[in-house]
């Protein structure tokens, strides 16, 4: 495993991280993500990622056995209220069964209105006072905006930031100079677009043109060919995914500039500009709730419509809500860091899935 050093912490990371966000449902068997947490680990990877809300017991339950001194763990939090802030590291320590956080981090800011209420209301207020109680070593912060991430680099609060960053999305570029300056560790999330920037070649079905090109390999040396990127962040489910995503970054083939703007050409021609990032920051609905798969949907769609996936429709079918239980009322979009139309997504993707 190849390890760079995550700037100001010192901590020297894998560049291939593990996030807890697959593990948040409850679709996959806890001996199950037992064994994908524990074979990264022998495999490498030495730092895991996963928030308040992505059930950290199921990550605790994980590291049973292992020597912690020989990983890192990050966790975050969305509340911006200080007392809560307080309990919810608490919660987190409780909850992973260690007795400190190598990073903690403000979760999911995303305009400078939201980072200067975080701050103003004391979150960031009760990490450093957790940090000085020897509760969490370094601080971090994570967000899809990145104006606003360049500006939470240049507070000089934060030691690590989490940012989206792939072939298909590559507005991140912008900050990693101002990290560079200030010292500030970068880990780069969606690094395979939640799994959509990789064809899934299913077998008995034929794919698009094109669309062989979408490869992890092809993904994560991507993002690790700038070096100011300590680590590639993926949410792996399981052990097959696991060994891909190590692989490709033990290959360490770095793309030089124009081999990076010959993928992201093809890539926005590829899937457009409105495609659905499965950040989940749309959901949960304001009508139904967690029982409409917002994200799922258009992911249906995308592997059907730009795949070429029959699969995909027929799994649409097969859900409770589809796209026509949308009422309209648009409140997701508003969340949506990317400015997609949901609301006439979903009523396409009803219109091409269901016939």
């Amino acid at each position: 495993m190849i390890y760079r050093r995550l700037s100001r912490t010192n901590f020297k990371i894998s560049v291939i991280s593990l996030g807890g966000g697959p593990y948040r449902s409850n679709d996959l068997p806890l001996k199950s993500i037992k064994a994908t947490v524990q074979f990264a680990i022998k495999g490498g990877v030495n730092f895991i990622e996963t928030a308040q809300d992505y059930d950290e017991t199921k990550i605790g339950y994980s590291l049973e056995g292992l020597k912690r001194k020989n990983v890192y763990i990050a966790t975050k939090s969305t509340t911006h209220d200080k007392s809560v802030m307080k309990q919810h590291i608490l919660q987190s320590l409780k909850k992973l069964n260690i007795d400190y956080i190598d990073v903690y981090q403000l979760h999911s800011v995303n305009s400078k209105e939201e980072l200067e209420f975080r701050i103003k209301h004391g979150a960031l207020t009760a990490i450093k006072e957790s940090q000085k109680e020897r509760l969490i070593n370094f601080i971090g912060i994570s967000g899809h905006h990145i104006p606003t991430m360049i500006q939470a680099v240049k507070t000089d609060e934060f030691d690590m930031i989490q940012v989206p960053y792939n072939m298909g999305h590559v507005e991140a570029e912008k900050l990693l100079d101002v990290a560079e300056k200030y010292n500030v560790g970068v880990l780069a999330k969606k690094v395979l677009g939640g799994g959509f920037l990789v064809n899934p070649k299913i077998p008995g079905e034929t794919h698009k043109s094109g669309s062989e090109n979408m490869t992890v390999e092809n993904a994560i040396n991507f993002v690790l060919s700038d070096k100011r990127v300590s680590s590639a962040l993926i949410g792996m489910r399981d052990k097959k995914q696991v060994e891909e995503c190590i692989r490709a970054g033990n290959s360490n083939r770095a793309l030089s500039y124009d081999e990076k703007q010959k993928i992201t050409t093809f890539v926005n021609k590829f899937l457009g500009d409105d495609y659905c990032r499965t950040c989940k920051y749309c959901s949960p609905c304001s009508v139904h709730g967690w029982k409409f798969d917002i994200d799922g949907i258009l992911r249906f769609e995308g592997f059907y419509s730009k795949y070429g996936y029959k699969s995909f429709k027929r799994a649409y079918q097969q859900l409770e809500l589809k796209g026509d239980a949308c009422t309209g009322c648009r409140k997701c979009e508003s969340k949506c860091p990317y400015g997609i139309k949901i609301s006439e997504r979903l009523r396409k993707a009803h219109e091409l899935l269901s016939s």
